[in-house]
């Protein structure tokens, strides 16, 4: 049996409005409810997680990479941040600049001496050049299942979504190191910079001009670590075009479609709109437990 079709909000719009009997809306009343109905929804549900007292909903879960820059001890969340889970500190021994690569693979450089027990299991970070992981992604981030050593070839779990090439440099990463969070820091970010160069601790947060920012308490010594963050995104701030908006409108087009039958049928003074509003709360209500996590984490560990 085939899975649903991934729902659009003009899908879910329609619905809404034939679920009160209204075939044919013009264009005023469909933009009312994309523009602002829907928005009051997320806001609705949103509210709703912050009263149960957690607005991590699974749907909302991520996670990125980020290369850093020799010296830099600053750098910022994606836009739609709204709570890290982790901080991870990635490294490795082995470096260098590839041959070459293709949809699954990377050529390693023809000096590298890394062994199969060495690369296998472990994950590969592409730092420069062609593919490398760019802030806010995870593109150029990928585990080695397979590795050649006559050939230096190594397979990777999926494929990249740009194939890298001779331009492209790269570190193995064996070591994931979660970095403590500073809370008392807070409100001045600077007060536990040491200035020197090495690899991390702990880091903390501040928002600065409608972005979130977090400062390592050490200034790293090479463009070629990586930052590894798991997060939750802010509902009201997700990108309409992303796959994390679309995640949502297909997890949620139930609660969501009774929702805006709910709010047009306030605006056309049908009795049957708290029927509607009755469903969408349970609706809701259904949602939540389903999408508020539960559940510890791990602390840190060494492939």
């Amino acid at each position: 049996m085939a899975a649903p079709t991934q729902p659009t909000v003009a899908n879910l719009v329609s619905e809404a409005f034939k679920k009160v009997g209204i075939a044919s809306p013009t264009t005023a009343q469909s933009d009312r409810v994309t523009a602002y109905h829907l928005e009051e929804l997320k806001n609705d549900i949103w509210t709703k997680a912050g009263v149960m007292g957690n607005q991590r909903l699974k749907s909302l879960r991520s996670w990125a990479v980020q290369i850093t820059t020799d010296g830099k001890s600053r750098y910022a969340f994606p836009s739609d941040f709204d709570e890290e889970i982790q901080v991870v500190w990635l490294t490795g021994t082995h470096t260098g600049t590839a041959q070459g690569g293709a949809a699954a693979t990377i050529t390693l450089e023809d000096e590298e001496d890394a062994t199969e027990a060495e690369t296998v299991g472990k994950y590969i970070l592409l730092t420069g050049g062609t593919g490398a992981s760019v802030p806010g992604s995870v593109n150029g981030f990928r585990q080695i299942i397979a590795y050649d050593t006559d050939t230096y070839i190594a397979t990777v779990d999926a494929a990249w979504d740009t194939n890298p090439d001779a331009t492209t440099t790269y570190r193995i990463i064996d070591t994931f190191s979660v970095l403590d969070e500073d809370n008392e820091l807070e409100v001045s970010p600077f007060g536990n910079l040491s200035f020197g160069e090495g690899e991390p601790s702990s880091f903390t947060k501040y928002h600065q001009d409608g972005t979130e920012y977090f400062i390592l308490d050490r200034n790293p010594d090479a463009s070629t670590y990586g930052i590894f963050y798991s997060f939750y995104k802010n509902l009201m701030l997700l990108d309409t075009s992303g796959t994390a908006y679309n995640a949502i409108l297909y997890n949620w087009r139930a609660p969501l479609t009774l929702g805006l039958a709910q709010k047009i049928a306030e605006d056309n003074d049908d009795t049957k709109r708290d029927w509607y509003k009755q469903e969408y709360e349970k609706l809701v209500s259904q949602l939540l437990d389903r999408e508020i996590p539960y559940g510890g984490e791990h602390e840190s560990f060494i492939l």
